[in-house]
């Protein structure tokens, strides 16, 4: 998991205790994830599909997760008008959890423009 960036680190932790979701289930999860890395597709590159979306976009992007890299943002912006990327500068890997009043700001106000209510 990346790193938390807001006060409270062992969120995602509680979050799981309290889901009623089974360890086992959690365990597959993971044994899903190496599979799909071992397997490598999922590191192939997605970008140059990105120009044959018409649909607006929205990305969202924590200041403090390593993922999304400075070329992948510049692709996705490419000057599309209808693509957005927002950055969550607090935090760290779940804006909906650290950042969750401007997490919901931001799809909102997304929606409504992509809708083109105002």
């Amino acid at each position: 998991m990346g790193d938390l960036h807001g006060e409270e680190k062992h969120f995602f932790d509680h979050l799981a205790e309290k889901s009623g979701i089974p360890q086992e289930n959690w365990e597959r999860a993971g044994n899903h994830q190496k599979k799909l890395y071992q397997e490598g597709k999922v590191f192939e590159s997605q970008l140059p599909q990105l120009d044959s979306i018409n649909c607006p976009m929205l990305l969202m992007k924590d200041n403090y997760e390593w993922v999304t890299a400075d070329d992948q943002l510049a692709a996705f912006a490419n000057s599309q008008s209808n693509r957005k990327i927002s950055i969550f500068n607090h935090s760290g890997q779940f804006p909906r959890f650290e950042e969750p009043e401007l997490y919901v700001k931001v799809i909102k106000e997304f929606i409504s423009h992509s809708s083109g209510i105002y």
